[in-house]
């Protein structure tokens, strides 16, 4: 029994020490693109073309008042291990790395309309060999209040693949130059989309298969990937979005937060948005302006400050036109008291399989209340 045991306490001590060792993701030191904010130099103007370089819109945000603290950066990870302090709650880490995966469709399906059957093109045999159908729905949604919101329409949609050719063959002037399955026409005097679908397949079912393409999912067709970055097809005059690209069908979008070795995640999915650095917070105030006396820095830290609630000097600044003055803004659009307690409500939501696990049987909601977290601070980040 006893030597079990021992054996028992072994493997545990092993396990312990392997967690220990591992706890932590280690990322590579070296990288080819360095975070500007990390070294004593700034980036110049024409380093980067358009948009600029991204790591120049970067910053981090802290949360330190209260039981639950971390700090927040706007690429990458929300909260990682780069950053103190980690997801703490009463002083322990419960959240050292959190992060986020964001995925949306490649298309809208049409049977989420509704259909007029107008005719079907039949062979000499009587078989169906196309028909063509109309929606006003269709077309209501397609400039759904003065705005485009799709570039085209697939046919045979199936996951990540499907029939897509391009306007100058598949999109006609009207349903009446229809000449085949495959195509579509918009008529912006009746306000109906036409499509011509094969045999006798009905748009108003899943079955047909047809999609209305968002923007996102239709876009330069990929020549290669090279070690740094992807080169697309944009063309003779290698501008994209432009009418000489050739572009594809590219699906479902997904992109997770995380995906980086390198440190600093210079190489991330995410990347602050462009111009964060004057619509979501300024980079006048820094770091160690606010918080250098505090336990998570010290004042010689440049880094910029996300907008804080608590901070208006973080805040970002705009040109007000009746009093002829630039001034500081909060730009979650609703009052930072508003906003932070959403903040407030969806960080402890967050937090309660962490406080109220199995291991903590005496806590329950009626002996919890919310405390405040002492500011918030806001991010705005591209894929």
């Amino acid at each position: 029994m006893i030597p079990a045991m021992i054996s028992y306490l072994r493997i545990l001590a092993i396990i312990f020490v392997i967690s220990l060792v591992f706890a932590e993701e280690i990322k590579e030191k070296s990288s080819i693109h360095p975070d500007v904010f990390r070294y004593s130099t700034a980036g110049k103007i024409g380093d980067n073309p358009f948009p600029t370089n991204p790591m120049n819109d970067r910053a981090i945000g802290y949360l330190l008042q209260g039981k639950a603290q971390t700090a927040i950066s706007n690429y990458g990870n929300m909260i990682n291990w780069d950053e103190h302090p980690m997801g703490i709650w009463n002083g322990y880490s419960y959240l050292p790395s959190v992060a986020f995966l964001a995925g949306v469709p490649g298309h809208k399906n049409s049977f989420e309309f509704n259909w007029e059957h107008v005719e079907n093109i039949v062979d000499s045999d009587g078989i169906p060999i196309y028909g063509i159908w109309e929606s006003g729905d269709a077309y209501d949604n397609w400039f759904f209040e003065g705005d485009t919101n799709y570039v085209g329409i697939i046919f045979d949609a199936d996951r990540d693949f499907g029939r897509w050719y391009p306007d100058s063959i598949s999109q006609k002037i009207s349903k009446e130059l229809f000449n085949g399955p495959y195509q579509y026409a918009i008529d912006h005097e009746l306000k109906k989309i036409a499509v011509s679908t094969f045999g006798q397949l009905d748009p108003n079912t899943s079955t047909a298969q047809i999609g209305f393409i968002y923007p996102w999912a239709l876009r330069p067709k990929l020549i290669q990937r090279e070690d740094q970055f992807d080169f697309y097809n944009y063309g003779p005059d290698l501008e994209e979005w432009t009418d000489d690209d050739e572009y594809m069908y590219y699906g479902y979008n997904v992109a997770e937060s995380w995906i980086s070795r390198q440190e600093s995640s210079p190489n991330g999915e995410w990347h602050a948005s462009t111009m964060a650095r004057v619509n979501t917070h300024n980079t006048e105030v820094l770091n160690g302006d606010i918080f250098g006396d505090t336990y998570v820095t010290d004042l010689s830290d440049t880094y910029p400050l996300l907008a804080h609630s608590a901070f208006s000097d973080t805040w970002p600044i705009r040109y007000n036109q009746n009093s002829g003055q630039n001034e500081s803004f909060w730009p979650a659009g609703t009052s930072p008291s508003r906003t932070k307690l959403r903040a407030e409500i969806l960080l402890y939501l967050f937090l309660y399989p962490f406080l109220f696990s199995p291991e903590h049987p005496s806590r329950d909601l009626h002996a919890m209340r919310l405390k405040p977290i002492g500011g918030l601070t806001l991010m705005d980040v591209n894929p």
